[in-house]
């Protein structure tokens, strides 16, 4: 990922105050994502413009999400300098991608160690539920 120390310390200050990091778990897979929520569309622009992930309007206004494992974990590797509030979700959220990609068939779906298991538990409560 090829940003600036300002784009990264900006993109971290959103991701502190206007993102969530989740492990989510649809059918029989974990899945890391980030998902920024904006009312202005420039920022989600901004997001399009040096991110992997996509932008799509919403009710509410504005989101811009970024899923997979080597995505997450690139962004997360370049922002966690800078994050203030959610430094340990984002621990734990590279410490998963980190352990799914070192495995010799990250595609296995099937299992996941426990460590995994309670990562994704752990970033759950952190968010409250």
């Amino acid at each position: 990922m090829d940003l600036t120390e300002a784009e990264a310390g900006y993109i971290a200050c959103l991701l502190d105050t206007s993102a969530s990091i989740q492990i989510g778990w649809h059918g029989k897979s974990y899945y890391p994502r980030i998902e920024f929520s904006s009312t202005h569309r420039d920022i989600i622009f901004f997001l399009e413009d040096n991110l992997p992930g996509c932008g799509y309007g919403a009710s509410q206004g504005f989101r811009f999400l970024v899923t997979g494992q080597h995505n997450v974990l690139e962004l997360l590797i370049a922002v966690s300098p800078y994050l203030k509030l959610k430094s340990e979700q984002a621990g734990l959220a590279m410490e998963f991608c980190k352990s799914r990609l070192s495995r010799d068939n990250r595609w296995d779906k099937k299992g996941y160690t426990q460590r995994e298991v309670e990562i994704a538990e752990e970033l759950r409560q952190l968010k409250g539920g």
